[in-house]
């Protein structure tokens, strides 16, 4: 992931910077208060029941780009689901990072991409069954709504997979796999494991990534002044050595195999 990393900043940096220059003008207009939904979705989005305060990747990319580009942000709890209607019908002005797919495209402009990510297996710390997709035959299946569950679908039509349980929820998704209620969980490998690292022992999580994917923050396909100063705000923290130091202090550990699939 290191490797596809430098090569993202290196695009990011390179091309994207040309397209800032032709249309800097409207990089420039200032944007006041922008309202930003949260899908609650660790370690890329956080908050505090406590305090009530967001953090997270995601949080404090956004947070790095408002600062440079003097932006006020107002958050905005959300559900998955509420991110494909609130931003199309203007309720809301984007959204914290989801997967940048073809068909999305149809409902959003996307940021530049900010993550590479995929999707891993997690399983029970005593399970020794699983290790792999191929050995799912028969059980249950947890994942999260949007790509996670739209491949986990597929296992199920094609019989890898007894049943699949989707949960909007990321804490009730392993808590349901720490308490058996679903055998395996499918789902973004960087929030597995800080699962992983939060329960311990209680879940397992393995490192290889069955689809790869990229992450960008959606909003609005009318509202391209946004879109302009968001992308100039992350080239920004990238060409300052910011964006590395946000990808150490999430990301550092995480160690993958490669794709399967």
């Amino acid at each position: 992931m290191k490797t596809k990393l430098l090569i993202l900043i290196i695009l990011l940096l390179g091309i994207g910077g040309t397209v800032l220059y032709i249309r800097s003008v409207y990089s420039n207009v200032l944007l006041q208060n922008i309202t930003v939904g949260v899908y609650c979705y660790p370690p890329f989005a956080m908050k505090d029941p406590k305090t009530g305060r967001y953090t997270g990747f995601d949080i404090e990319l956004l947070e790095a780009v408002a600062k440079y580009k003097k932006i006020n942000l107002i958050y905005k709890d959300l559900t998955f689901s509420d991110i494909f209607t609130e931003i199309p019908a203007g309720k809301i002005d984007m959204a914290t990072t989801i997967t940048i797919l073809l068909e999305r495209e149809k409902h959003f402009r996307f940021s530049w991409p900010c993550m590479e990510t995929g999707l891993a297996l997690a399983v029970r710390g005593d399970d020794v069954s699983i290790t792999e997709i191929e050995n799912l035959k028969g059980k249950t299946l947890g994942t999260f709504p949007g790509t996670g569950e739209t491949y986990s679908r597929e296992l199920e039509k094609k019989g890898k997979v007894k049943k699949i349980f989707v949960y909007e929820d990321s804490a009730e998704l392993y808590e349901a796999l720490v308490n058996g209620s679903v055998d395996a969980v499918i789902g973004d490998y960087a929030v597995n494991c800080y699962y992983g690292r939060k329960l311990q022992s209680k879940i397992k999580c393995f490192s290889k990534l069955y689809q790869y994917s990229y992450l960008g923050f959606p909003l609005g396909k009318s509202n391209e002044v946004l879109m302009l100063n968001l992308n100039d705000g992350i080239k920004n923290i990238i060409s300052s050595g910011e964006y590395i130091q946000l990808h150490r202090k999430y990301f550092k550990n995480l160690k993958t195999e490669g794709n399967s699939e």
